[in-house]
């Protein structure tokens, strides 16, 4: 069975060097991005770096970024790791945001993935960019709505000086 890898349009090398350095992170880590999510059967970093101007070592750390923040999901077979994009929106009618201080704000979607279905929140920093995310499998949503509230009512009983 052939794979076909797909790519989007990546400018030249020289087009993006001539970028402010912020403004090549940010195209860069666009681009890895794009890569994955148009790459649902996986992709490795020799695939990306072949058809990519970009360093192995750049590849990496935007993609081990993507997996940090649960954007994407890696397995590991012998000596080759693949990258997939995690999840599809389930029920993109149940896709909530609220704003919490203005330019940040929480994303709310329900996922599946081959390893089940889940909540994934993310923190969106003014710029449109994660700031990071949590997957949560949805069978544990009760016990993690419980924590959210101990905790809070934890904070509150440290406030006021009392005692646990």
């Amino acid at each position: 069975m052939i794979v076909t890898i797909n790519m989007p349009n990546i400018a030249e090398q020289k087009k993006y060097l001539g970028m402010s350095p912020r403004d090549q992170e940010i195209y860069i880590e666009q681009k890895i991005k794009e890569i994955v999510k148009i790459n649902p059967n996986g992709i490795s970093v020799p695939d990306i770096s072949d058809k990519t101007p970009f360093s192995r070592q750049t590849i990496i750390k935007h993609l081990e970024r993507m997996v940090a923040c649960r954007e994407a999901y890696k397995i590991k077979r012998r000596n080759l790791t693949t990258y997939y994009p995690n999840g599809k929106i389930v029920h993109p009618e149940y896709q909530e945001s609220v704003e919490v201080d203005k330019g940040q704000s929480f994303k709310g979607t329900f996922l599946n993935n081959n390893f089940g279905e889940f909540v994934y929140i993310e923190d969106i920093n003014g710029e449109g960019f994660s700031g990071g995310s949590m997957l949560i499998n949805l069978k544990a949503l009760d016990d993690f709505k419980e924590l959210i509230i101990r905790l809070y009512k934890k904070k509150e009983m440290i406030e006021n000086g009392t005692k646990a």
